[in-house]
């Protein structure tokens, strides 16, 4: 079977980045024929790209709309609200006329699948192609939700001519429906959970498992690290992470959260909860419980400032952090309620737990 899948970002770093990849890799493994639209420009260094994965890289003109501002080296990047009309057009019929080469060249897919809710369906169905959708996330809460006025007619235009709709949980097709007026909708919407490798995420000896990450660490350690002007979303200090994951491993229990630094991730909750966590384990016998957090995101400078001052025990400053909010992100200030109303009446003791972490 041909499958043609169009994602308009990179294959590797982010949720749906990755997600992509693994779902070429699999379908190829059971022997279709994959073509995979993206912005990948390094995507043939990726092991899996050939045979019967074959990745298109259409020219965009430099301009990468983003639902979440991060920097990506080789492009000029704006969100989607801050493209003009023209930049946007430019950018979906750049799309249209690459879809539209990939099927004269290679056939008609058997099936499509468009990622993200504005613009990849709006994109198939110009091209007059079939398809799905797989909903990610991002999309509704950063672009389509805030911006109704604007980007739901693009959603529209994408979930009409759709076959059916994936959403990875049922918070996600809740804020799809609650955000885009199509009555038809929520019959052709279906819960597609992203999945996990069960082969590389399993559970290992304690022994095996420390001496991963150990060899993980030194292969980040001979990394060269990049200076902060030229490094880009997907950059890292490979040093500095390995000191991390070693001072990480040395602990007798360990949290690690891994995935894009923002606050619909929840990552303000888990450093708030972390100090009544860390008590509660050292009062259990832990020595040393640690939490790291591996990621990046526009939330970054938040999170480092929410954690510093409750490491110092400055709730004054924790509060500053909650009610700035998502102003680390980009937008307008706005208070983030559930840490709000937590640190405005925080447990007896949390400073003094806090400072202990």
């Amino acid at each position: 079977m041909r499958v043609l899948i169009f994602h308009g970002y990179l294959l590797r770093g982010t949720g749906s980045n990755v997600y992509n990849a693994n779902l070429a890799q699999a379908l190829a493994r059971l022997g279709h024929e994959v073509h995979l639209i993206c912005q990948d420009r390094r995507a043939v260094e990726l092991d899996w790209v050939g045979g019967d994965v074959t990745v298109h890289v259409p020219d965009i003109g430099g301009l990468l709309p983003v639902y979440v501002a991060d920097r990506y080296e080789g492009f000029e990047v704006k969100t989607f609200p801050e493209l003009s009309d023209a930049e946007l057009d430019r950018y979906l019929d750049a799309n249209v006329a690459a879809v539209r080469e990939v099927v004269d060249a290679h056939g008609e897919p058997d099936a499509a699948l468009a990622n993200h809710l504005i613009t990849g369906p709006a994109i198939l169905a110009r091209a007059g192609l079939g398809f799905a959708i797989k909903v990610h996330g991002s999309d509704l809460s950063y672009t389509v939700g805030p911006h109704p006025d604007r980007f739901v007619p693009y959603a529209l235009e994408g979930t009409e001519a759709a076959a059916g709709v994936l959403v990875g949980s049922s918070h996600t097709a809740h804020d799809l429906f609650a955000t885009v007026p199509d009555r038809t909708l929520r019959e052709r919407t279906r819960l597609g959970p992203p999945g996990v490798d069960v082969h590389r995420f399993r559970p290992r000896p304690a022994e095996e498992a420390l001496a991963r990450l150990e060899d993980l660490a030194g292969r980040l350690d001979a990394e060269l690290a990049c200076s902060e002007e030229s490094r880009d979303s997907f950059g890292r200090d490979g040093p500095a992470i390995a000191a991390a994951l070693r001072a990480w491993a040395e602990a007798d229990e360990r949290v690690l959260f891994v995935g894009k630094l923002l606050v619909n991730k929840g990552v303000d909750l888990l450093a708030a909860a972390w100090p009544l966590i860390h008590r509660e384990r050292r009062a259990a016998g832990a020595k040393a419980p640690r939490l790291l957090f591996v990621g990046f995101g526009a939330f970054e400078a938040g999170l480092r400032e929410l954690v510093d001052a409750l490491a110092a025990g400055d709730l004054d400053g924790a509060r500053e952090v909650a009610e700035r909010g998502r102003e680390y992100e980009g937008t307008d200030r706005q208070r983030l309620e559930i840490l709000s109303r937590f640190l405005a009446e925080p447990p007896p003791g949390y400073a003094d737990a806090a400072r202990e972490t």
